[in-house]
């Protein structure tokens, strides 16, 4: 797409090419151009609204002043505008059984679950976030101009002002759509020509394989998939050694299962993602298992022994 010069008036042309020309390769810029356009219409409007004090200013500082008012103002915005900005980047986290919500610059908001890492980068094209580990509730503001982007998992999920709930965790690769529309697509692979992507809808949860590749989108209960937010834990035909290590995120005592044929077993319920010893307590009288040791940093269970 070309971009124009800005057509200024005839009377001011010579004072502008050579400015314009001294901008070498930066004339060609969009950015150049509109911030140029943009600064040349404020110092014409600067000199309607107050002729007589830029009179008074070039009295005293005439090659100062005067130039200022004009075309050299704008290409001193113009380098200031094309000249690459820092990016502004920053990492929030949780410890065990802490949970955090924070408000980005652009009016997004990060709910944090426990032990969670998010990295931020913006800049003026793009919102770029990664998960590190750990899960997250993103509410993406609607910024057309600059995608929001996030990395988890061997995934990256691009949204415009989407709510959705993404999990970066060992064998629970996953994000989950609670509503808007987001495009999933997978890590790139050497042994792939092309990556898959997939236009997720609201209500269905995409999950990553241990291949790496990105499973078909299934319908969840979002209710049960946001329940962590009100400090609960749903399971549902879940192993139990699955819901060991999802409530061992959230205590600082972790639970270990010694009897491996109960490990293999599924459980339902839903349980206080702060109440380890009520969970504790269910697997012992459900699945006949006891405490065999017990200290602030373990509690260890093994099959009830007979009699």
């Amino acid at each position: 797409m070309t971009h124009r010069q800005p057509d200024f008036r005839a009377e001011d042309n010579a004072k502008d090419d050579v400015i314009w020309h001294t901008l070498g390769q930066l004339r060609d810029s969009p950015a150049v151009a509109e911030a140029y356009a943009f600064a040349r219409k404020q110092g014409e409007r600067q000199k309607r609204r107050g002729r007589l004090r830029a009179l008074l200013a070039a009295a005293l500082m005439p090659r100062v002043l005067v130039p200022l008012g004009g075309v050299a103002m704008a290409a001193a915005v113009a380098l200031v505008v094309a000249l690459p900005q820092p990016a502004g980047e920053h990492s929030f986290a949780t410890a065990t059984g802490e949970s955090k919500t924070v408000v980005l610059e652009d009016g997004s908001t990060l709910v944090l679950d426990t032990d969670t890492h998010v990295s931020v980068a913006f800049d003026q094209n793009k919102r770029r976030l990664t998960l590190t580990r750990g899960q997250a509730h993103f509410m993406a503001a609607a910024d057309v101009g600059r995608p929001f982007q996030v990395t988890a998992g061997g995934m990256t999920v691009t949204a415009i002002g989407t709510s959705f709930d993404g999990v970066a965790l060992p064998g629970r690769n996953a994000v989950t759509l609670i509503e808007g529309k987001v495009v999933v697509e997978a890590a790139p692979q050497a042994s792939r020509s092309e990556e898959p992507r997939v236009v997720l809808s609201p209500g269905h949860r995409l999950a990553v394989g241990p291949d790496g590749r990105l499973g078909p989108p299934e319908a969840v209960d979002l209710d049960s998939v946001l329940a962590w937010r009100q400090g609960r834990i749903e399971f549902d035909n879940t192993s139990v050694a699955n819901a060991i290590a999802e409530i061992n995120r959230y205590s600082k005592t972790k639970i270990r299962l010694l009897h491996r044929a109960s490990a293999r077993k599924h459980i339902d319920g839903v349980f206080r993602a702060d109440q380890v010893e009520a969970f504790v307590a269910a697997l012992c009288a459900y699945l006949d298992l006891e405490v065999t040791a017990r200290s602030d940093e373990e509690i260890v269970l093994d099959r009830a022994r007979s009699g």
